[in-house]
């Protein structure tokens, strides 16, 4: 597991992304809840790609 503050989530995206691959990657917010990323096979089996195609 590993935290990180939002400003060095967005100034170093991609190594956060590919942590994420091996971990999941807490996002800290000020004042807001904190934020996953994680790779979406790790997410419960169902219909994600119906879910995406509604969501647009």
């Amino acid at each position: 597991m590993c935290v990180v503050t939002a400003r060095a989530f967005r100034a170093n995206q991609k190594k956060y992304f590919e942590l994420a691959e091996q971990e999941p990657v807490y996002v800290t917010r000020k004042n807001r809840r904190p934020m996953v990323i994680r790779v979406a096979d790790d997410l419960p089996k169902r219909d994600l790609t119906a879910e995406l195609v509604g969501a647009l």
